[in-house]
């Protein structure tokens, strides 16, 4: 039970125990706050049983990026085996990488892979491996061993050497084969929407000189073979898209064969535009992610273009999806039982979720089919949509949401995950700015500084009548961007810095604090700041709100969850105000330039939890609340019961 409320029979005093701690509750009237909820809470987390404890620190790791903002953070791993970031600021994508291979971190199981450990102060380089980006938010994905990147201007590739527009290495598809010298033939392969260029292949009959191209009006001929060899005695007709050789193209040797072949242009204004303005994707297939879709082009926001199997290089001028109405953008991808959930922005006059599935026609192509789905809910930003386990969940106006049944056709397919916070989530200015990543078994959602939290291994049934999720609040991350890596979280920031989460585990009680440079004599100089962390009880009217309370003397105060150098600040909250009852702080593991030695308490056990008493009665309490707080450099505090103990005074008039 998160509480007990019983009568003595001596003294007729009631006993409050908060335990079982949950998240927060933003939402609810604050008087009716569960009791294993906070109603005021910010920058603690849950930890592994789900006690709420302060949040580790974040410190700047010190890479210089010339002050341009972060536009995406993304992890690749080489041909070699060996796994780093790559940082998108302002115009240029960055590879942090050390120059000398000893710095190279060797694979320790259960990693499979060499990676690099990020330090600060600059150790490894942040090297510059294309210099025109758009500078905008980007997105990435990887396939055939290579990244790719859309930033709403380019589409580029690096496969660890080279990074390069597509355009430059797009596949040229053969788009007609066994013509005839007239023309005619078969249909092999559709244009692709990133090259101008086309093959057609034809079987020469020995006598015709002119042979014509399956499209009229081209730019260019860029390449002619006859029987294998490079010919170049020809004249071209650009405008009938025919070209005439000198000495007619002999019969080929095995009769059926095709064996004169021609490459040619044909520029069509804002094709490749199509896809190279897009800036999101996802992968699907038929009974698998062979495909690439991509989609966020401005110009044509409610369309998505998908490629050819296992190639990212050849997006079919024939392969895309109109979705719904154009006055709505599609804004991201929600995968589920097989099939592709498409969602839209939200409105009310036209479906804001489709439901695409894959399948096959008599010849074995593949066929994507899209059914209108639900009016109602859609989403707010193009870059919160993660997969928490088995939920895919993302930022709509309303809060956060996910898909519950197997098809989206259905009434009440989505449902809030994010009722506890929805009150604070709600007022959140520039909704169509933020973002999100996963690490562990959680979903960050960061928006204008601010980080809320949902535990996936908290769900809850709230009152949306489907579950959702414990969630936890951060204030001051000033991040623009952010990943997981090697199982921590980094982020960007707007004026370039790259930073990460701290860890107890490589930081100790340093990770308490948030570090970053300032100027300092004209010296760039890391610097340890302090941030607030806060936990609050519900607001208590102990059962009566018609009456005054009177909060006793003794059996009040926190069961502080032991770590070193825990630090706690104890105040009272009543009607009348808020006042400051206990300070304390233990004698573990410190760093004396941090250290209040007047809250010293030099008789804990560092191994076991330890009550602190505060010993400070309060009187004609109309309700009463405890805060504990934390706002110190290098000290952490952990939350595991509260107690105290009430008797019921004469009735408010």
């Amino acid at each position: 039970m998160p509480y007990q409320s019983n009568i003595t029979s001596n003294v007729k005093t009631y006993k409050r125990e908060y335990k079982d701690f949950k998240g927060v509750d933003f939402t609810s009237v604050v008087t009716e706050v569960d009791f294993s909820r906070s109603p005021d809470a910010v920058n603690v987390i849950g930890d592994y049983a789900g006690m709420p404890e302060k949040r580790t620190g974040y410190i700047d790791l010190g890479y210089d990026f010339g002050g341009q903002r972060i536009n995406g953070l993304f992890q690749y791993v080489t041909p070699q085996n060996i796994k780093y970031i790559l940082v998108h600021a302002g115009t240029t994508l960055y590879r942090i990488y050390p120059e000398n291979e000893s710095a190279i971190v060797q694979p320790q199981p259960p990693t499979s892979y060499i990676y690099l450990a990020l330090v600060p102060d600059g150790e490894y380089e942040a090297t510059p491996i294309y210099t025109d980006m758009n500078n905008n938010r980007s997105t990435s994905f990887v396939m055939n061993g290579n990244i790719y990147f859309l930033d709403g201007v380019n589409y580029l590739e690096y496969d660890g050497e080279t990074c390069q527009k597509v355009e430059n290495i797009a596949k040229v598809p053969k788009t007609t084969i066994a013509a005839k010298p007239t023309g005619g033939g078969e249909s092999y392969e559709p244009f692709n929407l990133l090259t101008p260029k086309a093959i057609n292949s034809f079987a020469g009959d020995g006598t015709s000189k002119t042979y014509t191209l399956d499209r009229d009006n081209i730019t260019s001929v860029d390449k002619v073979t006859v029987n294998g060899s490079t010919v170049t005695e020809y004249t071209v007709n650009l405008q009938a898209g025919t070209i005439t050789f000198t000495t007619a193209p002999s019969k080929p040797e095995v009769t059926g064969e095709d064996n004169v072949e021609i490459t040619y242009s044909k520029v069509i204004q804002g094709y490749p535009e199509r896809i190279t303005k897009c800036c999101i994707n996802t992968f699907f297939g038929i009974n698998n992610d062979t495909r690439v879709f991509v989609t966020g082009n401005p110009d044509y926001i409610n369309r998505d273009y998908y490629s050819e199997s296992l190639d990212p290089t050849f997006f079919p001028d024939i392969n895309y999806s109109v979705i719904g109405s154009e006055n709505t953008a599609i804004m991201g991808y929600v995968k589920q039982y097989g099939d592709l959930v498409i969602v839209k922005q939200s409105n009310s006059q036209d479906a804001s979720m489709y439901l695409r599935s894959a399948t096959t026609d008599g010849e074995g192509n593949a066929l994507f089919t899209v059914t209108q789905g639900i009016v109602g809910i859609g989403a707010a930003s193009r870059y919160t949509f993660a997969d928490l386990y088995d939920d895919t969940i993302f930022l709509a106006n309303e809060g956060v949401f996910g898909l519950d049944t197997s098809s989206v056709t259905l009434q009440k397919t989505t449902q809030l995950r994010s009722h506890y916070v929805n009150a604070k989530l709600a007022k959140e200015a520039g909704k169509y700015e933020a973002f999100a990543c996963v690490l562990n078994n959680n979903y960050y959602l960061f928006i204008n500084n601010h980080v809320y939290i949902a535990d996936a291994m908290q769900r809850n049934n709230n009152v949306s009548k489907s579950y959702g999720y414990e969630w936890y609040y951060w204030e001051d991350i000033p991040a623009r961007c952010a990943m997981e890596f090697e199982n921590e979280l980094y982020f960007g920031t707007p004026d370039g810095r790259l930073c990460k989460m701290k860890s107890v585990q490589e930081y100790g009680t340093n990770a308490y604090s948030d570090d970053y440079y300032e100027i300092v004599d004209g010296i760039n100089v890391l610097k340890k700041h302090s941030y607030l962390s806060r936990w609050s009880t519900r607001v208590d009217t102990c059962e009566d709100a018609s009456s005054y309370k009177r909060i006793e003397k003794g059996n009040i105060g926190l069961l502080i969850k032991p770590a070193d150098n825990n630090k706690v600040k104890i105040l009272y909250k009543t009607n009348k105000g808020e006042k400051d009852v206990k300070e304390y702080q233990d004698t573990r593991t410190i760093d004396f330039e941090y250290i209040d030695f007047s809250n010293f308490n030099f008789g804990g056990d560092s191994d076991s939890p330890y009550f602190i008493a505060t010993n400070k009665k309060d009187r004609k309490c109309k309700t009463f609340q405890m805060i504990f707080e934390n706002n110190e450099i290098n000290s952490t505090m952990g939350l595991i019961e509260i107690h105290f103990k009430y008797s019921i005074g004469n009735r408010i008039k």
